[in-house]
This record gives C-alpha cells, structure tokens and sequence, in this order.
C-alpha cells in the first residue's frame, strides 16, 4: 500500500471520512462512541490525596498532569477541530467565563503545531497551525491540546466477511493520537477552581459530541 500524509490539507477532512456504507459505518461509530465515552469520564481529584508526581515536559521544564486524555478517532481532522475548539475557548472562556465558570474574562492564548511538523506534511513552517490554546482557570493554568503521536489511517471502512468493519484502502499519517487537557503547574487548587476545570470538562465533551456527529461545535446554528 502506498503511503499519504494527513494533517494540514483543507481537503483533509472530506478526504478521510469512511464511505457511507450503513452498517459498517454505524457499527464504526458505536464502537468508536463508547470508546470516548469510556475515556472521557474526568475526574480532578483533590490535590490533598495521594497521588502520582506531574511529569516535567522535556522541552520547557514546565511541569503538568493530564486530566482528560481522549484518543480520537482517524477520520477527524486535527487542525480544523482545534481551530473550532480554540473560536469556542473565545466564547465560552472570555465572552461566557462568568457565567460557566464565576470566573471573570479568562484569557485564551493558541498554542500552535511545531515548524517542524508542519513542514514534514508539506507546508510552509512559517505556517500558524492551531494545534490548542492555555487558560487560567483562577490559580491553576489549563491547557487543550492534541499530541504528535503518528498513527495510520485508511482511506475507507468496509465490512469483512465476518461481519466486523475492517479498514481498507491506502494507509496514510494521521498526527495526533490523543486530545489532552492538562494543568499546568504544581500550584494547588482551590475547591471553587477544580468545580470550575471540572464543569469546563463537561462543556468541552458536549462540545466534540457536537463536532464527532455533525462536524461542527456550534451544530445548532447550522
């Protein structure tokens, strides 16, 4: 099979969507629905507990703890979700803060893909590629983010023999394995601030529900 990449192309998107076969397609979709609902059930524990040491990021020195970890599945593509959810953030965070959160105007800042992974997919390095954004929720820094681990996808999935979707079809990159919420930091937080991370993870699941069945965060304004 050949080999194609996946990652900043505006045709990305319609290109890696499976064929509409009907039962390949919703078995696919089940399969892939309980499996986020399985990963996305957050809990922030109270940092008073005992609990594993926050990993130290090998290039910044900044420390964090992943609260959310949802593997996504092959067919979304990673650039245009982060760039709905980083014009979602803008809303929900700045516009809306007080009302979610009883939080004041929160700032959101994009985090961007790295140069070099936007030349490996063929693109000018220079290129801005949203890949997330970091906020502050009070005390206590947030950020949503996508990996750069590389998995494969296919161009299509079908129904085998016995039954079971199979994916079939030239495979190519996919970047980007997992969508990642993480804090930022060692400082403690407060009860009032993990009941507002938490809610912030709610609105976030309700939110890539929205982008998995329709494509688009704000679905009901289609």
């Amino acid at each position: 099979s050949s080999t194609r990449v996946h990652c900043t192309s505006a045709a990305a998107k319609a290109e890696s969507k499976p064929e509409p076969k009907a039962k390949a397609a919703t078995a696919e979709k089940a399969k892939v629905e309980a499996k986020v609902e399985a990963k996305t059930k957050v809990e922030v524990k109270a940092e008073k507990e005992e609990e594993k040491a926050p990993e130290v990021a090998a290039t910044s020195g900044e420390v964090y703890k992943d609260l959310m970890k949802v593997e996504l599945p092959e067919f979304i593509p990673r650039p245009d979700l982060m760039e709905q959810f980083l014009r979602w953030a803008y809303i929900e965070l700045g516009e809306n803060s007080k009302q979610n959160f009883g939080i004041a105007e929160m700032e959101v800042l994009p985090i961007y893909l790295e140069p070099k992974w936007v030349e490996k997919y063929g693109e000018d390095p220079s290129m801005k590629v949203v890949n997330g954004f970091r906020t502050q929720f009070n005390e206590v820094t947030i950020e949503l983010f996508v990996d750069d681990e590389i998995i494969m996808g296919y161009d299509y999935v079908a129904m085998a023999e016995d039954g079971f979707p199979e994916k079939r079809g030239n495979a190519f990159e996919i970047l980007g394995k997992y969508l990642i919420m993480r804090k930022v930091g060692d400082t403690q937080a407060s009860d009032k601030t993990r009941a507002a991370v938490k809610n912030f993870a709610k609105l976030l699941q309700q939110a890539f529900d929205k982008y998995y069945a329709f494509g688009s965060i704000y679905s009901e304004d289609l």
